[in-house]
């Protein structure tokens, strides 16, 4: 078991040695039953009224009828400062508490003022890199400020009782209704993405003040730079006062983010809550093993009581400490048969799994054939990916939420941040991630305030640098022995393919696709196309061709040691598979027709032409 511990130092400061420690850990309902040691990290942890500055007894209320009592590292560590006035740039691990760290704050911040809010006067905006996120974060702030509204007019706390609803600003909705609306009714509290945030407050400049605002908070921040919104949170800032708190939290740190820090915060506390490989695996260890967070503000005395006074001083990890990680190396024939044998055996145990993979095209081509398996007929899928809509997205969604056991979620990294699922036992890595800070981000869907869950990477023998790589990056993980009795799946797949256009170009799509985002991965020396089969990836895909792509063309030109070999599963005529869908076959064959017609229309005009030719030439 690994406890967990937290540490705040201003920024750019080096952390001083020998600082104390307050025991702080996570409760709350989420995945999977709690390990020994979260339970007794739970047990040290500070309840929220032991807080300092004191939170309110509706704040206090509010937060217990969530099912919260006790705070968290990053919660312990941040809600003080936030309330002091002070900027903070958190950096903790996902699935640490990170949401209500701010929404507490907020929610404080605006029912403190000297002065109440006036409708159109907007005190708090939450920045969220995706729509789901946004969605997620609204939802939670809705039932907790509708309890803590319904606490402060029991009690007559009419400044709190008067806090608007939070407001979702996110794209895929309406946008003129969003601005009459917001303009008619106001808003206390935005929370949103920075594209739809920036043109609501672009366009509500006269109906939407922005001068009182109290807090900013910039979740999920490394995301928010990786997915292009600089000039966007750039824009945003500009309209907004300096004089204001500003939250920024994030599961890593980068260099952008760092920048970020400089610009949009003032003299900001960073928290850092890291998780603490215990030294001594015994059980009187982990028994005694606390979450902590060390503050250079304290002067109190270390305890010792996380470990033994003779180990070594521990690692710590970016990973949960309730998280079980593992890596199964197979070579390219046998991973799909052993995804194919460990999801069975983990829907016969009733598991909720995620499975990443590389781009959009492979959950398409993976979601259309792996239900069809017979080891997996009749188990519960759903698919996740940036390219489907936000009414796909969210359908999807809420069916993999929605289900208490036994069902599968595809996904690309669109579902790697923030998102809190349910009760996720396995989060499985069929493909690794271009990004190796998206591999803590992944496996963070599981294994959430302090509840166990564990985590499967499958790489190729050429890629097992890979596993020095994330331990280096403190994200060790653990080998796993393959499956004994995994299915043959190729030819499955084959039979699929012949018997279904759709898939049969979804399998290509998908092999293409792939190719093209393996070239990107950012540790190359791990990832190395050269070294990639591609005449056995397309037979464990079950394609019936090789698709013409350059990556190919490059292969068979540099020589004889280079070339594809690939020998489909099945020789079939191409042309003669058919969609299953009746209404797209009909509409293929219309456009086959029409498309054969133009052809001998083409054809004769030319013959003509050159006939006509012709016979000037004889008269002349």
């Amino acid at each position: 078991h690994m406890p967990a511990t937290s540490s705040t130092q201003p920024a750019r400061k080096k952390l001083k040695k020998g600082k104390p420690k307050i025991a702080a850990s996570a409760s709350g309902a989420s995945s999977g039953a709690p390990s020994s040691a979260a339970a007794a990290q739970r047990a040290a942890a500070p309840p929220f009224a032991s807080l300092e500055p004191a939170l309110s007894a509706s704040t206090l209320e509010a937060v217990a009828s969530l099912g919260f009592e006790r705070a968290t590292p990053v919660q312990a560590a941040a809600i003080p400062r936030l309330l002091r006035h002070q900027d903070v740039a958190v950096q903790a691990c996902t699935g640490s508490g990170k949401t209500l760290a701010f929404l507490l704050p907020l929610y404080e911040l605006l029912a403190r003022r000297e002065t109440p809010l006036t409708p159109k006067q907007v005190g708090a905006l939450v920045i969220e890199p995706t729509r789901e996120l946004a969605a997620q974060v609204h939802a939670v702030a809705l039932r907790f400020a509708e309890r803590r509204a319904a606490s402060a007019a029991a009690v007559g706390a009419a400044a709190i009782a008067a806090i608007l609803p939070p407001v979702l600003v996110v794209g895929g909705t309406d946008l003129a209704e969003s601005i009459a609306s917001l303009g008619a009714a106001g808003a206390h509290v935005l929370i949103g993405t920075p594209g739809r945030l920036e043109d609501v407050l672009g366009r509500t400049e006269r109906s939407l003040s922005l001068r009182e605002l109290e807090l900013l908070v910039l979740d999920e921040a490394d995301r928010l730079l990786d997915m292009g919104f600089e000039a966007k949170l750039n824009a945003i800032l500009s309209r907004l006062p300096k004089q204001r708190r500003t939250g920024l939290f994030s599961a890593t740190q980068t260099d952008e983010l760092l920048q970020l820090a400089r610009a949009g915060l003032r003299n900001p506390v960073k928290v850092t809550v890291k998780v603490e490989a215990a030294a001594v695996p015994t059980a009187a260890a982990a028994a005694a093993a606390s979450s902590a967070a060390s503050t250079s503000a304290s002067a109190a005395a270390t305890s010792a009581a996380a470990r033994s006074s003779s180990a070594p001083p521990p690692e710590f990890t970016l990973t949960p400490s309730s998280l079980r990680s593992y890596v199964l190396v197979v070579g390219e024939a046998e991973r799909l048969p052993q995804l194919v044998a460990f999801l069975q055996g983990r829907l016969r145990e009733g598991d909720k799994v995620m499975v990443y993979f590389l781009t959009c095209a492979c959950v398409a081509f993976y979601s259309a054939t792996l239900p069809q398996l017979p080891a997996l007929r009749g188990a519960s899928f759903a698919a996740l990916h940036g390219k489907m809509s936000p009414k796909q997205r969210r359908r999807a969604f809420d069916t993999f939420a929605q289900q208490q056991q036994g069902a599968v979620l595809l996904c690309t990294d669109v579902a790697a941040r923030g998102l809190d699922l349910p009760d996720v036992d396995w989060v499985v890595q069929f493909d690794a991630p271009q990004d190796p800070n998206a591999y803590v981000h992944r496996v963070g869907r599981t294994a959430r305030m302090g509840r166990s869950g564990a985590a499967l990477l499958l790489l190729r023998p050429e890629e097992e640098a890979y596993v020095h790589f994330l331990a280096v990056r403190k994200a060790p993980v653990e080998p796993r022995e393959p499956e004994p009795s995994a299915p043959p799946v190729a030819e499955a797949l084959t039979r699929l393919a012949v018997a279904d256009r759709a898939v049969m170009e979804r399998g290509a799509a998908a092999y293409v696709s792939f190719l093209k985002a393996y070239q990107e991965h950012v540790c190359r020396y791990v990832f190395v196309f050269d070294k990639l089969d591609l005449g056995a990836l397309a037979s464990a895909m079950g394609l019936l061709r090789l698709p013409r792509v350059r990556e190919l063309g490059k292969k068979r030109k540099r020589g004889k040691g280079s070339w594809v070999e690939f020998t489909p599963a099945a020789q079939v005529d191409l042309e003669a598979v058919r969609y299953k869908d009746k209404q797209r076959e009909r509409l293929r064959q219309q456009a086959k027709a029409a498309r054969a017609a133009e052809e001998a229309a083409g054809g004769g005009a030319q013959e003509a032409a050159r006939g006509k030719g012709g016979g000037k030439g004889g008269g002349k």
